[in-house]
């Protein structure tokens, strides 16, 4: 099969490493990725500098339902690149549009999974944010989509370009440690309570809600915010499990060599103390099984025992990431590498990211 110069570009370089893979041929707009934005809150502002920043990628086109949010963030480019961009409100146009090779998806989480497969069929490759889907039958369904339509499809995980991790965690499997005994996975976050109104939000009207609500229900929201407190209702988010333990949790799976699904999980949690309008967990314990391997235990604390005070949460200076315990030491860690410390806790390697 004869492939074009452009196709093997977009091939072979789409948002590898959180875009840091794409590499162009030449200088001209056909040896270039077009990528496209789609949903304009924190990260998909954080990914613009991302796109500008990387050879062999185009930011062509930005998208958001949200008119207000999607005028400030042209703006934006404009300002601090002096690029003028096309924007659209709905993101069809821009799987309609030939300028586009690939997307950037940063919708809700209760879009994830539908736009990655509507992606894949209008023939553009596709980042997304994580979680990647909302639940496990989406994630089957893009991955369908994906081989079907011989697209490139890859989750917003960035550790996995740590470069600190990735030597820590070749260090380890060589057995420099001994054997593993006991991992444990932290998301120790200091949340407050998102409230709960007495009659239901009225979405802004700059907001198309129907487009923003998509395949989720129509049910009415009692918190204050539309955006970004969306991840603490089931309906729309999959809380800071799906959130920042998405991230966590994949440091797991990638020090045992990412393992198939676990075999057993006994998890237990609730929300717990704000009485508000979210019904995600910010309290959660979890434990993981593999066949013929080590305990993995999973923390989640959205909580602070005294507001303002680091130290209750914690977990051996960490709020965030891996610790392994080993025969002959341990590493804690996570992204921005970390350090090796022996029985006696004394620092031993350290490994930065």
């Amino acid at each position: 099969m004869k492939i074009s110069r452009r196709h093997f570009v977009q091939k072979t370089t789409v948002t590898l490493g959180a875009f840091a893979g794409l590499r162009a041929f030449g200088n001209s707009p056909n040896d270039e990725v077009g990528v496209a934005i789609i949903g304009m809150g924190n990260r998909g502002n954080s990914n613009v500098d991302d796109i500008v920043r990387t050879k062999g990628a185009r930011l062509v086109a930005l998208c958001e339902v949200d008119e207000d949010r999607l005028k400030e963030a042209a703006e934006s480019v404009k300002k601090e690149y002096g690029q003028t961009v096309k924007i659209y409100s709905d993101f069809r146009q821009v799987l309609d549009s030939k300028d586009v090779d690939a997307v950037v998806i940063c919708t809700p989480n209760h879009w994830h999974g539908l736009q990655t497969i509507w992606a894949c069929q209008a023939g553009k490759d596709v980042y997304v944010e994580k979680p990647v889907c909302h639940n496990i039958w989406e994630g089957q369904q893009m991955l369908k989509a994906a081989r079907k339509y011989k697209r490139i499809v890859q989750s917003g995980l960035q550790a996995r370009s740590d470069v600190g991790l990735k030597e820590a965690f070749q260090w380890i499997q060589e057995g420099n440690l001994g054997n593993i005994k006991v991992i444990r996975s932290i998301v120790y976050d200091h949340r407050s309570s998102i409230g709960r109104l007495d009659t239901p939000l009225v979405p802004p009207k700059a907001c198309n809600y129907d487009l923003w609500l998509g395949p989720a229900e129509d049910q009415p929201i009692y918190r204050r915010r539309l955006h970004y407190d969306w991840h603490w209702d089931w309906n729309t988010g999959n809380g800071d499990c799906g959130n920042q333990g998405v991230h966590e949790l994949d440091l797991v799976r990638w020090i045992l060599n990412d393992p198939t699904h676990p075999e057993t999980i006994f998890s237990i949690g609730g929300r717990f103390g704000w009485g508000d309008a979210g019904n995600t967990p910010n309290m959660q314990n979890t434990s993981f099984s593999w066949p013929d391997q080590v305990p993995v235990l999973f923390e989640l604390r959205d909580m602070t025992t005294q507001p303002g005070n680091d130290i209750a949460s914690h977990y051996k200076g960490h709020r965030f990431g891996i610790v392994i315990s080993c025969e002959g030491g341990e590493f804690r860690g996570g992204r921005g590498g970390g350090i090796v410390y022996d029985e006696a806790n004394i620092k031993r390697e350290k490994f930065v990211g």
